[in-house]
């Protein structure tokens, strides 16, 4: 797995209705989530919240050693905060992959401007991996953007890639189809070569 490490950030951003449902402030469209699902993170261009404060996407984060990467310390915000994300991801060829997902606390993600995945209901303690999400990836260059909003302790996420579809079933537990018993390294001239006493 490769972790997604870096993002540019665009918030943070806050529902008129603090006590509207997740669904509904995930589908609420915030000032500049076209460019951040477009993946243009173009620096000089001025988004502006409701309240009159101009925000844009000079902000970066970085995932931590834990591979957490932590918005309310990046925006000083939490609380029902929101806030878009958005990164490129290089592959030489395309095909499917393994997307491994952890929020703190409800999310929305796109793959290329497509919906890939959506979580609005409740998922228990947030924790690195939670939910995998199989995506499709093109050969070249390819935006992945989330949608993250918070929930009352805590905002941000994990993100890590499998380079294949079969490297990501391995890691949720699932036997690849040619999964095999013994290293193929291991090589035995004769099978009673050892004996056991």
């Amino acid at each position: 797995y490769r972790t997604l490490g870096q993002w540019s950030v665009l918030g943070p951003f806050f529902p008129d209705d603090e006590m509207a449902a997740p669904g509904t402030v995930l589908d609420t469209e915030f000032p500049g989530e076209g460019a951040a699902v477009a993946g243009d993170t173009n620096p000089n261009t001025i988004y502006v919240r409701r309240d009159g404060k101009r925000l844009d996407f000079r902000t970066m984060v970085q995932a931590d050693k834990t591979e957490f990467v932590n918005l309310s310390a990046a925006l000083g915000a939490d609380n029902r905060a929101v806030a878009y994300v958005t990164r490129t991801i290089t592959r030489e060829q395309g095909g499917a992959a393994i997307l491994r997902l952890g929020v703190d606390y409800w999310m929305k993600v796109w793959i290329n401007g497509e919906l890939a995945y959506r979580l609005d209901q409740g998922h228990g303690s947030p924790k690195p991996n939670r939910h995998l999400v199989k995506v499709n990836l093109r050969p070249g260059e390819n935006v992945v953007t989330f949608k993250v909003l918070a929930g009352t302790k805590g905002f941000g996420f994990w993100a890590n890639l499998a380079e294949s579809d079969e490297q990501g079933e391995r890691a949720a537990g699932r036997p690849s189809r040619d999964a095999q018993l013994y290293d193929p390294a291991i090589q035995l001239r004769d099978p009673y070569e050892y004996t056991y006493w």
